[in-house]
């Protein structure tokens, strides 16, 4: 497995922190925005469709204590409709929001609240670890999700798995459904570990892949000085052990940090091309291009 840079552009989105592409489409949330952007194929604005109000705004961005804190996104299906699901991280209780999103009418957006399925989740630790819940990645086949709980602080990185029909029922007021964990050992950078930060399925070859980011923090909340970002495959279909690689350039750790990750396009059986937008915690963003090659 390995990985090379093959482009970078800024884009205009604050804060950029989940990806997902779409029929030539790229989906962008930012963790600090109300926000979701939708561009086109070389990147330019095509429109921004508010998901929710905000309470506040200084220039541009939602203040830190009041953003809802989306992380994570991905395509799923509902009574053979496409849709967007866009989920909040759940560190704090105003980030616990979730959004479907319809596809083929991106105004018509149906916002949830997560606080059931998250306290579940917060008072497991064999998620948190007895650390904040800070869900963070979120990747969908035919009928699961797989929602990634970054493990920056402790250490512990878990995938949850759960029926998107039975989350669908649980933020329509249902009972909290049964899900399964698999925590995942993930390199770190000068002793400081590694936490995911994104993830999506390539359903074509059963394969998982994410990103993780290392990050010089002492919580879950604030920012701290970005030592690197790497990119990592699951193969769903065996024993889901994970393999890694740091994105490299002139030798070091590209100081980056990775926050989402889609598949742009696929060059051959075992090439593809990645898209993956990053966040320099001062509002910039950017999307970085990926060769992946397996």
């Amino acid at each position: 497995m390995q990985i090379k840079l093959k482009e970078r552009h800024p884009i205009s989105v604050p804060s950029a922190s989940g990806i997902e592409m779409f029929k030539d489409r790229y989906y962008v949330i930012g963790d600090d925005s109300q926000f979701l952007f939708i561009l086109n194929s070389d990147r330019s604005l095509l429109r921004k469709v508010k998901l929710f109000e905000p309470e506040e705004i200084e220039k541009g961005r939602i203040p830190k204590k009041l953003k809802a804190d989306l992380e994570a996104i991905s395509v799923i299906s509902i009574d053979r409709k496409d849709y967007l699901l866009v989920i909040g991280s759940g560190s704090k209780p105003a980030r616990e929001k979730a959004f479907v999103i319809n596809l083929n009418d991106p105004d018509d957006v149906m916002a949830y609240s997560l606080s059931s399925l998250y306290e579940v989740f917060r008072s497991d630790n064999s998620i948190t670890g007895g650390e904040k819940l800070n869900i963070e990645g979120l990747a969908s086949d035919d009928s699961k999700l797989f929602l990634f709980q970054r493990g920056n602080i402790g250490g512990k990185n878990v995938m949850i798995e759960i029926a998107t029909e039975d989350f669908l029922k649980v933020i329509n007021g249902g009972k909290i459904p049964d899900y399964k964990l698999v925590q995942f050992n993930l390199p770190s950078i000068q002793g400081i570990p590694s936490g995911f930060s994104g993830a999506t399925y390539m359903a074509d070859s059963g394969l998982l892949i994410y990103t993780a980011s290392v990050e010089d923090t002492e919580n879950e909340i604030d920012d701290g000085k970005v030592m690197g970002s790497l990119v990592g495959i699951i193969d769903m279909g065996k024993d889901k052990s994970a393999k890694n690689v740091f994105l490299k350039q002139n030798g070091g750790f590209l100081p980056v940090k990775i926050e989402s990750l889609t598949i742009h396009s696929k060059n051959r059986e075992n090439e593809f091309i990645l898209a993956t937008v990053t966040d320099n915690d001062q509002g910039g963003s950017e999307l970085i291009l990926l060769d992946l090659y397996l």
